[in-house]
C-alpha cells in the first residue's frame, strides 16, 4: 500500500473505530434497508447502477487499515462486478419465506472486513416473476442517515438513466471525504473550536456522568450491543395538542418532546441532572450532498433542582438546544477527551439515551422506473445506547421507534415506558404553569392507585 494514498479518519469515524475495537466483526453499526418491489425490474441494470454508484463515490470503496496501530483509510480501485443475486422462484411458498428470512438476516448482520472489502453491499432476491427484494447494507463508519437517503436518490437516478438507454453523466464534483477530514482537522485547531470547547466545558461542568435508569437486568461488565426495536404511533389527540402547545410556546415540536423526555427520565431515575444526546447533521462544510459519516451528537443538559414549571422547562430546553446547535461542530470525541472522560465498562460517556427527531420522510424515495415498492428499515437486532428513541413527524401522524438494549430491558418495560411518556406528556402540556414535582407526585399516586385497583380485580 502506497502511504501517499492513506489519510486519517475523521473525528466521528475515530469515535466509532474506538467503539468497534471491542467487537470489530460486530454488525451493530450496519445501516440501510430492504426494498420490496412489485413489478418488472431489470436485474442487469440495477446491478450496473450499483456499480456506477460505487465507482463514482469514493467513500463507498474506502477501506481502513491499521498502520503502526493507527487506523488509516484509503480509496480502493473498483472493477465492475455483478451484485449477489438469489433466485427463489422455484421454491415452495413455505421454503421461499424461510430462505428469504435467512438471507435477510444474514445481510442485516453482515460482518464487513475493514481491510479487504468495501463498507457497502447490495443484494437482489427474486421471489416471483415480478416480485423482488433489494437490500442495501452500509456501515455507519462511512454513512450517516442523510447519506443513506442520498444513496437511494443517486441509485434511482442511475437506474432510471440506464433504463432510458442514456449514458450516466456526473456533474461537477465538490469536496471529497478526504477534503472534509483535513478541513475538520484544521478547524479543530482554530479559535472557533477553542470557544466551542470552552462552552462545553462550562455547560457540562459537574454534570452527572451517568443516567441511571432502573433496569430489568443487572448491567454486564461490558457492552453487548444486543438490542431490539419497538414501534409506536403517538395518539392523534396528543399529537394535535403537542403541535398546538408548541406553536403557542413558540418552540419546535421536537423541543417540547425533548422536555417531556427529560421529565420522564428525571421521574424514572430520581436524578435532577439529566443528560440526553441528540444528533446534528453537521453538513455545513460544503458537504451537503457528499456521501460520508458526518453526524455529530451534542448533549442537552436539563437541571430539575429548581423545580421548574413545564412552561419554564420549555424555555430552558429551547435555550439549551439552540446553544448546543450553535456549538455542534466540535467533534463529540474531542469534548469527551478534553473532559477527561472515557467509557466505563457498560456506560458510554455522557450519553446513555439518544433522542432523534425527523421532520421529513426517512430515505425511502428510491424510484426504480416507477414500479411499486415499499421500504423497510434494516434491523440487525442491535443497540448502541441504553435507549435510542426516534420520533418521525408526518403530516397526519407522529411515529416512534424505541431501540433498546435487551441486556438491560424487557420489551414490556419499554412498552410501559412509552405509555408513561404519553400519559405524562399530556399532563405536562395540560398544566404547563404547575410545578413539575407536583405533576409527578400526582402521576405517581395515580399509578399506585391504578395498579392496586388492577391487583384487587
Amino acid at each position: 500500500m502506497n502511504d501517499r494514498l492513506l489519510y486519517p479518519l475523521s473525528y466521528s469515524q475515530q469515535s466509532l473505530w474506538l467503539d468497534l475495537q471491542m467487537k470489530l466483526a460486530s454488525p451493530h453499526y450496519n445501516e440501510g434497508g430492504e426494498i420490496y418491489i412489485n413489478g418488472s425490474l431489470d436485474k442487469g441494470l440495477i446491478s450496473k447502477a450499483v456499480n456506477y454508484l460505487i465507482a463514482n463515490h469514493e467513500i463507498l470503496r474506502t477501506r481502513i487499515i491499521n498502520k503502526s496501530d493507527n487506523p488509516m483509510q484509503y480509496v480502493a480501485e473498483w472493477n465492475e462486478k455483478d451484485i449477489p443475486f438469489y433466485d427463489l422462484t422455484l421454491y415452495s411458498e413455505e421454503k421461499r419465506t424461510e430462505e428469504l428470512n435467512r438471507i435477510l438476516h444474514r445481510e442485516s448482520r453482515y460482518k464487513f472486513d475493514f481491510e479487504k472489502e468495501n463498507f457497502f453491499r447490495c443484494t437482489l432476491i427474486q421471489l416471483e416473476k415480478e416480485r423482488f427484494v433489494f437490500t442495501i447494507v452500509v456501515h455507519h463508519i462511512i454513512a450517516d442517515g442523510i447519506t443513506t437517503g442520498l444513496i437511494t436518490d443517486k441509485l434511482s437516478e442511475y437506474y432510471n438513466t440506464l433504463l432510458k438507454g442514456e449514458d450516466i453523466v456526473e456533474g461537477q464534483k465538490g469536496i471529497t471525504f478526504k477534503d472534509f477530514v483535513y478541513r475538520e482537522r484544521e478547524w479543530v485547531g482554530g479559535k472557533i473550536a477553542a470557544k466551542q470547547l470552552a462552552y462545553w466545558k462550562k455547560t457540562l461542568d459537574g454534570c452527572s456522568k451517568q443516567l441511571k435508569l432502573p433496569t430489568d437486568f443487572e448491567r454486564p461488565q461490558k457492552k453487548t450491543f444486543v438490542g431490539n426495536k419497538k414501534y409506536f404511533t403517538v395518539e392523534p389527540i396528543l399529537f394535535n395538542k403537542l403541535k398546538d402547545f408548541s406553536r403557542k410556546q413558540k418552540v419546535t415540536l421536537n423541543m417540547t418532546i425533548l422536555a417531556g423526555l427529560s421529565t420522564l427520565y428525571h421521574f424514572y431515575s430520581n436524578q435532577n441532572d439529566i443528560l440526553i444526546g441528540t444528533p446534528i447533521a453537521n453538513r455545513n462544510w460544503g458537504n451537503n450532498k457528499l456521501f460520508g459519516h458526518f453526524v455529530n451528537p451534542v448533549v442537552i443538559r436539563t437541571d430539575f433542582s429548581l423545580n421548574p414549571t413545564f412552561e419554564e422547562l420549555i424555555k430552558i430546553t429551547r435555550k439549551n438546544t439552540f446553544a448546543g446547535i450553535a456549538n455542534h461542530k466540535l467533534p463529540f470525541i474531542k469534548v469527551v477527551r478534553d473532559l477527561g472522560l472515557k467509557s466505563e465498562g457498560y456506560y458510554t460517556p455522557l450519553i446513555q439515551v439518544m433522542f432523534t427527531f425527523l421532520s421529513k420522510i426517512l430515505p425511502n424515495s428510491i424510484n426504480l422506473g416507477g414500479i411499486e415498492h415499499f421500504w423497510k428499515i434494516l434491523d440487525a437486532n442491535t443497540a448502541k445506547f441504553d435507549i435510542d428513541i426516534t420520533f418521525q413527524e408526518f403530516e397526519k401522524e407522529l411515529t416512534v421507534v424505541m431501540e433498546y438494549d435487551t441486556s438491560l430491558f424487557k420489551q414490556e418495560t419499554i412498552t410501559k415506558m412509552y405509555y408513561d411518556f404519553e400519559t405524562l406528556l399530556m399532563r405536562l402540556i395540560s398544566n404547563p404553569d404547575r410545578r413539575i414535582s407536583i405533576i409527578l407526585d400526582e402521576y405517581e399516586t395515580q399509578n399506585y392507585l391504578d395498579n392496586k385497583l388492577n391487583y384487587i380485580f
